[in-house]
């Protein structure tokens, strides 16, 4: 994915430099097209430093020259690809990263300077349909509404299109029914959920903690006492009930099980919970199991790792870079 979106910036700065100049595309991309030779001029013999000649057509070179950091779509990307195939409550993501990136893959070069066509040109790009799934997915778990075509269904329940539209055609429970009149053929959102909760390739984001692969994998993951405290905060402020300024409300499942009830379901001081969410606590096994409970974690992992990284802090002399 990331190579293709390599490829992409490169036919992009093409675009930029047939629509402006080779300055602009240079500055876009980060490198120019011209290169210094320092040769023997053939002809009189002289010597000259610094010789300029023309590369090739940016998309004729090595993607890997482009630096992925200088791009926030960068970013929004590897998000978009996180929220669609590795669902998680863990993710942030906000109804402006779809939109960033639907705008960005449907104004893709659809063809290149010399008439080519590449994959990432076509519905078959990475890019694409990373794009395609998170929107769909966003429809369907955010803000519960809209329509889903046979490609959308497909892409979420790991299916062919043809598998969709049979079911589209067909009769039964495992049928779909569209919308009267809709080209092409459409679904709404109830009957989409519906079918999605039977299909084995569908993967749903869960509503709890507990449920959440990514989440248990990234606590294991965690190294520092900041880094612990960072997803205590994160899922803290999921699991209270949102205020009128939370922005899970933006950005999370309507359906979150919120009954763990975070860290304000504890009697403690304002100042205690602080220390947990910024990893500068004080490590004590029964608060940490409390708070493993509260936050709907599995209660050994998280005691175990609050344990190995006040340990570590602790050790460094709360030096953890």
């Amino acid at each position: 994915m990331l190579t293709e979106l390599r490829t992409i910036l490169l036919y992009e700065a093409d675009h930029i430099r047939a629509a402006a100049n080779d300055e602009i595309a240079a500055e876009f991309i980060g490198f120019s097209r011209w290169t210094t030779d320092d040769s023997i001029l053939e002809g009189e013999g002289e010597q000259s430093s610094d010789f300029e000649y023309e590369e090739e057509e940016y998309s004729a070179m090595d993607p890997q020259k482009v630096d992925l950091e200088r791009f926030s779509i960068t970013r929004t990307l590897i998000k978009c690809f996180e929220f669609a195939f590795s669902p998680s409550l863990s993710h942030e993501l906000y109804d402006t990263n779809i939109k960033q990136i639907t705008f960005f893959t449907q104004g893709i070069p659809r063809v290149g300077t010399f008439g080519e066509t590449r994959p990432f040109m076509t519905p078959d790009g990475c890019c694409q349909i990373v794009s395609e799934v998170a929107a769909a997915r966003w429809r369907l778990e955010v803000e519960e509404e809209g329509t889903f075509t046979a490609r959308e269904l497909a892409l979420l329940a790991n299916m062919t299109e043809g598998a969709v539209r049979n079911a589209m055609t067909g009769k039964g429970e495992g049928s779909l029914k569209t919308v009267p009149g809709k080209k092409p053929m459409q679904v709404e959102w109830a009957e989409a959920e519906r079918w999605l909760k039977g299909r084995r390739g569908f993967v749903r984001t869960p509503a709890r903690p507990s449920q959440d692969q990514v989440l248990r994998d990234r606590l294991k993951a965690i190294k520092t006492a900041q880094e612990l405290g960072a997803l205590i905060w994160l899922h803290s402020d999921l699991l209270e009930a949102p205020g009128p300024h939370s922005d899970f409300i933006e950005r999370t499942p309507a359906k979150v099980d919120r009954s763990a009830g975070g860290a304000a379901s504890l009697n403690w001081s304002h100042e205690e919970v602080m220390a947990w969410k910024l990893g500068t606590f004080t490590f004590d096994a029964a608060k940490a199991q409390a708070l493993a409970q509260a936050l709907d974690f599995d209660v050994p992992d998280f005691v175990g790792k609050a344990l190995e990284v006040s340990l570590r802090r602790d050790a460094s002399g709360g030096d953890q870079r």
